[in-house]
């Protein structure tokens, strides 16, 4: 459990440079959903694409990163 709650604290606090540097946790919720996987609920739809790119930069090899509607998953 303590993998996926780090990376959520990571997640939240990442910045995205496209959006003047703010962090995702400015744009989204993040929710663990179980022991490897998190929910990353945007709040504004059309920044999903800047912020999966940003997210999927900081995780590489790490997770797997899928979107669905305006909500993006990352298992580990």
């Amino acid at each position: 459990m303590r993998a996926i709650t780090e990376l959520e604290r990571r997640i939240s606090a990442l910045e995205i440079p496209e959006l003047g540097h703010s962090t995702v946790s400015e744009h989204a919720d993040a929710h663990v959903l179980d022991s490897s996987t998190l929910a990353v609920v945007i709040v504004c739809g059309h920044n999903i694409r800047l912020i999966e790119r940003a997210i999927r930069a900081h995780t590489t090899d790490t997770a797997e990163v899928q979107i669905e509607r305006d909500i993006i998953t990352i298992t580990l």
